[in-house]
């Protein structure tokens, strides 16, 4: 058997690995559908009387606090939990009131901002302590974001007359996001090609030059972007000859498929 040699897997690898940590409030914001019922422990279906609640808590606090109801003595101290929350009404509500729920903070539906914001905060920390890397690597994908805003600072508008082709020559190719593609890709017109004649041949030539012009713009674009990277430039020049070889490519093929 003849052995075919394979190129190692270029930085792709990296960055897809990368893009599991680069946002950590969307990881954090799916963490909040687990948040748990201060009370019973059952899930929470949001911020209810200053705590977050379970529909269940919340309508025993709230028929409790309107009806102005009185339980019998429990000097049981009963363990509160979704199995057993309507065993004990005494000790239930006594849970609530030890959690701080109170009818003067009374709030339904969606939690405060500040709360939001603060539990997201909590979460990301317990998760960076869990796992050193990942705090690691979403402190590269913020400079990373950084880099490319500042070495490409287009609107979303600008990003979009590129895509339709509504722009100069000298205007470089970027994807702003997802959303503009997707109406760039809707918005262009295939444009079908004559048979290839005499007259025709300069057309091809000054597609090819263009497509060979914008190659160069796409390294030299590119390189810089690297460079704005910390830590870049501290690199081997080998090893950043090699991220850029692997790195162009990307672009390259992306920038022609825009163009044809």
């Amino acid at each position: 058997q003849n052995a075919i040699k394979v190129e190692p897997p270029s930085p792709p690898y990296f960055s897809e690995k990368l893009q599991m940590y680069s946002k950590p409030h969307e990881e954090a914001s799916s963490s909040l559908m687990a948040i748990e019922c201060r009370v019973c422990g059952d899930k929470a279906s949001g911020f209810h009387y200053g705590v977050h609640a379970c529909e269940g808590c919340k309508g025993f606090f709230r028929r409790t606090i309107r009806l102005k109801l009185i339980y019998d003595r429990c000097d049981l101290n009963c363990r509160i939990h979704k199995k057993s929350r309507n065993k004990c009404q005494y000790c239930r509500f006594q849970k609530c009131l030890a959690v701080g729920m109170s009818h003067n903070a009374i709030r339904f539906g969606r939690m405060p901002q500040a709360e939001k914001e603060k539990l997201l905060a909590e979460i990301s920390s317990d998760i960076d302590q869990l796992n050193p890397e990942s705090a690691d690597l979403r402190a590269l994908a913020k400079l990373l974001y950084d880099s490319y805003i500042k070495s490409f600072p287009l609107t979303k508008a600008k990003a979009r007359a590129i895509l339709t082709g509504k722009t100069t020559d000298q205007s470089p190719f970027v994807i702003y996001d997802m959303n503009s593609l997707m109406m760039g890709e809707d918005q262009i017109k295939c444009k079908h090609l004559t048979p290839m004649q005499e007259q025709n041949k300069e057309v091809a030539i000054r597609i090819f030059q263009r497509c060979q012009f914008r190659s160069v713009e796409a390294v030299q674009e590119i390189t810089e972007f690297a460079k704005s990277i910390p830590g870049f430039v501290s690199l081997d020049l080998n090893d950043q000859v090699t991220l850029l070889k692997y790195g162009v490519h990307e672009i390259i093929y992306t920038l022609l498929a825009s163009m044809m």
